[in-house]
């Protein structure tokens, strides 16, 4: 667990055996490894709740890298809507951003576990 009380399940086990430059390098690896299945596992979940849930049910680090992704993929949808014509895809986007903003205050109003 981490200071914040996060745990990121590994999907398999890893023994630190052997010289120390061995093993910590085997366990970067274990750690890479285990942080990229479960980011293959939070992008394909995203869609499945609102932002204000999913955020709750992924580690911090995963949480983050998802949603720039996510915003990412969304600017340059905006942008692709604008090239084809859509004269108001910044506006959409812009109050879509403004809206899960919105949400995101509401939600920190609320009360909250002290590792939420």
């Amino acid at each position: 667990y981490s200071n914040e009380k996060e745990y990121v399940a590994w999907p398999k086990e890893f023994t630190c055996e052997g010289p120390v430059e061995t093993w910590l390098f085997g366990l970067t690896n274990h750690t890479h490894d285990a942080l990229k299945a479960r980011m293959i596992e939070s992008v394909g979940a995203f869609d499945e709740k609102p932002r204000t849930e999913f955020i709750f049910d992924w580690c911090a680090e995963l949480v983050q890298v998802v949603c720039r992704m996510v915003y990412t993929e969304e600017v340059n949808w905006a942008f692709e809507q604008l090239e084809e014509g859509n004269e108001n895809a910044m506006r959409e986007h812009n109050k879509k951003q403004i809206d899960t903003l919105t949400a995101y205050a509401e939600l920190i109003l609320q009360d909250l576990q002290s590792n939420d």
